[in-house]
């Protein structure tokens, strides 16, 4: 064997660490131990990476690029000495240097090279880096894994993670570096490490650009006179910005560091305080502070059930980042600040996995990437924060799973344990167990389909016989089930993550499904899932039991359905006895009403206000009560480019999107448009937007022109690859992209209005914009968990449509909703254990 890669590319640096054979070593790469991710693009001479790249930058600026790394995804071209190069190949074009570099270092290639990616990315940027990582000019495996599976692969080995006498820890990773923030949470026992939660990410602010900007403010220059094209004053300034991220780094330790301002025909001190560099980042640590107790809910657990929180990136090591964690974490016993060379050294190991597989194993054993199990498994009541429902939930005789011997040596006293925690999975669950890496699913977000059969069985990897799916991107992804959905990227089962999702719960190999006649049944899944010492067998026929306690059933439209899921996560962590089960087999307003009326569902999400006339039951309006919860508009988008479209009114609309329309090209809308042909673009037209879309303008939601169809995404990068295109999509699509897109101006009788959320909260971007409901049943709210459920979220619904990516509404709005669900729910007990 030779040596093996981990590489952790960032935004700012990229370590290298390798192993040969021993624990990871971080490599010396082009001068020094952390390389500048930077490019460098001479006229006429081979690209230059790292230090040197970041030297000649100094000088010419416009032939550098940086930065590239947090635009993976961004289909806009980054323009580097008057060409264009995508994001994904300047990260491939970096990496190709590195690789090579470490290879001419060491005389040879590395069998296995492993790079880390953001946790909380979306499958398209992975997808995306994954297609830039296949176009290196190497002839070596390389594997990318997230990030949260390097740093587990180093805590699960590293002694001082751990806390003695304790068979499991959680660890919160709060990773706040140069324009982004990531957080985590970790549970690690002698099995290894999984990430459970959600973890998730949030886009941070350029703070070396504003202290820039706030140091020239400092110096007495006249900004506005600046000519940031030429190259003197381009050049002073990239020296410039390079005083200041070294002041900035002095900040952490210090109280204040002095800068020398130099540019053509100027010099000042400028004296950089820590309190100028807190003012200017507190809004930003906020809400990354945010994100981190958000993503510890997720699990679910409360700070105290924390062992520790690792604060990694250049900006967590601010005083300021410190004060405020520890604040919105009371009760955690340990925050630390970890060398930042974890993630490359936890890659490595991941490679150093990879490479024993790829040998033929001795003896017929099988490698397993990170490390096997260990030889007995952590106690289940060790597992911060989590109480175990009593054993026997599942009622009923023949309610216990059974346990088939395993090849481990035999070992009783863990096998009862096991055997416990089956035994005691709650009969309301209804769906498959929760979130891997990335994943959007919380512990305790069920998904229900009534009329699902009790057969066949889920196979592995795949959804569970009751249909759960989550939402993402208008479709439904099947959600894994069983011991599957507990087992990282990178292969390492941690079985007390199977504990949280027991106590959240979850099933583990239990489906429940529900009957016409309304009888619950349990239908057991063929999966067997390796555990040590012992695994689940699947049980041979069905069993009766107990019907669910505590569960709310919710049938949505898929417009609504993100903030009532978001609202069911955010419940997880004050209400976890609480079971949200959403039915998997409506995704419009008018099924959603129909369970509602017919009570097979407590509470419908809505695109549009009830109308008894059309209700299938008339009567239906007298049994249930509506709350406006959110706006939402659907934002007709053009490329920046085209600057000759101004605003639309109504009579144009109809004409540009009406079926049959013969409008083709710009200048049939108006003549001072260019004589060029116009692409029109949006979502399928069974969607819920071009649904909405149709029946706002043409008064039929089943009418339109003929357009090209693209998902959400397709469309944004349609318009903004195509200076012709013109399309329509959603709110949160739009406001992700910001200023990537043009929204076109719409005049619906009251002026031109742009889409927003001013405009889409006060109503006035006419027709396009329209209110959300959420209808429950009156008689539903009398049960405990239902008010507990619509009095959460009521209670908090500004928030969660905002994170959401909706428009909430006013205080106003939101008092009312309050005061209407107290009425309803006043009397009603508290959820029962």
């Amino acid at each position: 064997m030779g040596y093996q890669l981990g590489i952790d590319i960032g935004t700012a640096n990229t370590t290298v660490a390798v192993a040969a054979g021993d624990w990871p070593q971080i490599l010396t790469v082009a001068g020094g131990p952390s390389i500048p991710t930077v490019l460098y693009f001479p006229a006429g001479a081979p690209v230059v990476f790292g230090r040197a790249a970041a030297r000649r930058a100094l000088a010419e600026p416009s032939r550098a690029a940086h930065g590239f790394l947090r635009r993976v995804g961004d289909p806009a071209p980054i323009m580097v000495g008057g060409s264009a190069y995508t994001p994904e190949g300047l990260v491939t074009r970096f990496l190709d240097r590195v690789l090579a570099t470490v290879t001419e270092t060491r005389g040879e290639a590395p069998d296995q090279v492993v790079l880390t990616f953001p946790t909380s990315w979306t499958s398209r940027r992975r997808e995306l880096f994954t297609e830039a990582l296949e176009r290196l000019d190497v002839d070596v495996p390389v594997r990318a894994v997230p990030a949260a599976d390097a740093l587990g692969a180093v805590l699960a080995r590293r002694a001082a993670a751990r806390t003695p006498g304790r068979n499991a820890d959680l660890i919160a990773v709060y990773d706040f570096g140069a324009g982004a923030c990531e957080a985590a949470v970790l549970s690690v026992s002698d099995y290894g490490a999984e990430v459970v939660g959600t973890p998730a990410g949030m886009a941070g602010v350029e703070i070396d650009d504003l202290l820039l900007e706030h140091v020239l403010a400092a110096s007495g220059v006249d900004v506005a006179l600046l000519d940031r094209t030429e190259p003197a004053t381009a050049a002073a300034l990239g020296r410039l910005r390079a005083e200041v991220v070294a002041a900035k780094e002095t900040l952490a330790a210090d109280d204040e560091a002095s800068v020398p301002v130099t540019l053509p025909g100027a010099f000042a001190w400028v004296t950089l305080r820590r309190e100028d560099l807190e003012r200017l980042v507190t809004p930003a640590v906020e809400d990354s502070v945010r994100v981190l107790a958000r993503t510890v809910r997720s699990v679910p657990t409360t700070p105290d059930g924390l062992s520790s929180v690792l604060l990694y990136g250049g900006l967590a090591r601010m005083p300021l980042v410190g004060r405020l964690v520890r604040a919105a974490l009371p009760g955690v016993r340990r925050f630390e600040e970890p060398p930042a060379e974890d993630l490359a050294i936890g890659a490595a190991l991941l490679a150093i996995g990879l490479a024993e597989q790829a040998e033929p194993p001795a003896g017929g054993e099988t490698a397993m990437l990170g490390g096997g199990f260990a030889s007995e498994p952590p106690e289940l009541s060790s597992f911060p924060g989590v109480s175990l429902p009593p054993s026997g939930s599942l009622a009923g005789a023949g309610a216990t799973v059974p346990i088939a011997a395993a090849s481990a040596p035999d070992d009783a006293e863990s096998t009862a344990l096991i055997t416990a925690a089956y035994e005691s999975f709650p009969a309301a669950a209804g769906a498959t167990a929760g979130a891997t890496a990335g994943a959007t699913q919380a512990t305790g977000l069920a998904a229900w389909n009534p009329a699902a059969p009790a057969g066949p069985p889920a196979s592995p990897g795949g959804s569970n016989a009751g249909g759960a799916g989550s939402r993402g991107g208008g479709g439904r992804k099947a959600r894994r089930g069983g011991l599957g959905a507990l087992r990282s990227a990178g292969g390492i089962a941690a079985l007390v993550a199977a504990v949280v999702f027991i106590a959240g719960g979850a099933t583990l190999g239990v489906v429940l499904t529900q009957g016409g006649g309304g009888d619950a049944t349990v239908a057991g899944s063929t999966t067997a899932p390796t555990v040590a010492p012992a695994t689940v067998a699947a049980p041979t026929t069905a069993t009766a039991v107990t019907p669910p306690r505590n569960v709310v059933r919710v049938a949505n439209s898929d417009e609504v359905a993100p903030i009532l899921e978001k609202a069911s996560q955010e419940l997880a962590s004050s209400q976890p006895n609480v079971t949200v089960a959403f039915d998997s087999t409506v995704t419009d307003t008018n099924t959603a009403f129909t369970k509602l009326c017919s009570g097979e569902a407590a509470i419908a999400g809505a695109s549009f206000e009830l109308d008894p006339k059309f209700a299938p039951d008339p009567s239906c309006k007298d049994k249930v009560v509506g709350f406006e919860i959110a706006h939402h508009t659907l934002p007709i988008i053009v490329n920046p480019a085209n600057t000759w479209l101004g605003c639309l009114n109504l009579s144009q609309l109809k004409s540009i999107w009406a079926p049959g329309s013969t409008i083709t090209r710009w200048n049939q809308i108006n003549k001072s448009y260019p004589d060029e042909p116009i692409n029109f673009v949006g979502p399928a037209k069974n969607s819920v937007q071009a649904e909405v879309f149709n029946s706002s303008i043409n008064g039929d939601s089943t009418k339109s022109r003929d357009y090209t169809v693209k998902d959400l995404g397709g469309v944004a990068s349609t318009v903004l690859s195509d200076r012709d295109a013109i399309g329509f999509l959603d709110f949160p699509t739009f406001e992700t992209l910001g200023a990537q897109l043009r929204g076109v101006l719409v005049n619906g009788g009251s002026g031109c209005e742009p889409p927003n959320a001013i405009t889409a909260g006060t109503g006035v971007y006419t027709p396009l914009c329209k209110p959300l409901y959420v209808y429950v049943r009156t008689d539903a709210l009398r049960d405990p968990a239902t008010a507990a459920y619509m009095k959460f979220f009521l209670e908090n619904e500004q928030s969660i449509a905002q994170v959401s990516h909706y428009v909430p509404r006013d205080d106003a709005t939101v008092k009312e909703n309050v005061d209407k669900v107290n009425g309803l729910t006043q009397g009603v007990g508290p959820v029962p254990a």
